[in-house]
């Protein structure tokens, strides 16, 4: 099992963070671009290779969708469901056939396949700060997992904009 700390809760596309491990090392840089046409966020490793990305495509019908890359392959689409019976279970992680089961917007949620668990995502307690933990049960999914996790809170950040320019809106 993979551990790994974000520094951050909430990603602004104009914001850098660092994605740790257990001992503190930086193992990714994650960075907004904010000149791009359309929302890019970038993964760099260690050695500052471009290793993931995540961008919300031109075009789609749900404004929670965001393409995620990994070395660069589209890997995966996430994508709010149109119909969903159990609150927690909002966003879907197509091509992989992932759910997401929790509180995205609390950080506190999982990502399964069928009934096996892929990887986890909760505030780590005893922390300085905001700090995320993703437990991610094997290895192999290490950049897909972050790269959604990455995309899930910009989905977060883009609820959170919405939301202050309706409230400005109603002043």
């Amino acid at each position: 099992m993979i551990e790994l700390y974000m520094d951050k809760s909430v990603f602004s596309v104009y914001e850098e963070f660092y994605v740790r491990d257990r001992t503190g090392k930086k193992r990714y840089r994650v960075t907004g671009m904010p000149l791009s046409l359309n929302k890019k966020i970038i993964i760099c490793d260690e050695k500052s290779h471009l290793v993931s990305w995540v961008e919300k495509p031109p075009i789609s019908l749900s404004k929670d969708t965001y393409d995620i890359y990994v070395h660069g392959k589209k890997q995966a689409v996430i994508h709010a469901r149109m119909f969903h019976i159990l609150p927690w279970q909002r966003h879907r992680v197509a091509k992989v056939n992932w759910e997401v089961n929790g509180s995205v917007f609390e950080h506190n949620f999982t990502l399964t396949k069928g009934f096996s668990e892929i990887a986890s995502v909760h505030k780590k307690l005893m922390s300085f700060g905001d700090c995320y933990e993703l437990r991610i049960r094997n290895p192999e999914n290490e950049l897909l997992v972050l790269a959604v996790t990455v995309a899930l809170n910009a989905i977060e950040a883009d609820h959170r904009i919405a939301k202050d320019l309706e409230s400005r809106k109603s002043r």
